[in-house]
């Protein structure tokens, strides 16, 4: 009994050791798939509104109302800003949910590929097959993430200024 205690544990330690490296670009769209959806949990729909709510009212105000000549700077550049934050919120949300499907079945497929490339079950062939059958799958959502991620977050570092300015054009407007 004794020896196949460690007959059990030889094996084990050298299976340990003959572990596969897994390749470095497998490595990096694993991490780039990861980083994406974390991006996605943390621009969540409360926060990026919460952000646009500052903003909101003078929107509205000024789609709503005749054109002021006497506001002409504020509707060329400011209404422009707003309505591009508008619109890169709702193509955010349009995608957000296949997005976040998308990516978490991307994690999950890349740790299996891993696991099966360090059990030595892949030629370089096949991993190299999957990787990109994986990377295609994933591109368009990493992409649309990215972008979208970053123009939200420019936009709302944006937004106390852009209020701090429509303060002080529409004093009025809060009250």
């Amino acid at each position: 009994m004794k020896y196949i205690a460690l007959l059990a544990l030889a094996l084990s330690i050298v299976s340990c050791n003959s572990k596969q490296e897994v390749p470095e670009e497998v490595e990096t769209l694993h991490r780039e798939v990861v980083d994406a959806y974390a991006l996605l949990n943390e621009l969540d729909s409360a926060t990026i509104h919460e952000s646009y709510a500052k903003v909101r009212p003078y929107y509205e105000r000024l789609k709503t109302t005749d054109f002021d000549s006497t506001l002409k700077e504020v509707y060329i550049y400011d209404l422009t800003w707003m309505d591009r934050y508008q619109r890169a919120i709702h193509k955010w949300n349009i995608q957000l949910k296949e997005s976040a499907a998308e990516l978490k079945e991307s994690i999950s497929q890349l740790e299996d590929l891993k696991a099966v490339i360090q059990q030595g079950d892949l030629d370089s062939a096949e991993i190299a097959m999957y990787y990109e059958q994986e990377r295609l799958a994933v591109q368009q959502f990493l992409d649309h993430t990215r972008d979208r991620a970053g123009e939200i977050m420019s936009y709302s570092k944006g937004v106390d200024s852009m209020k701090t300015r429509l303060d002080s054009i529409f004093s009025n407007l809060n009250e």
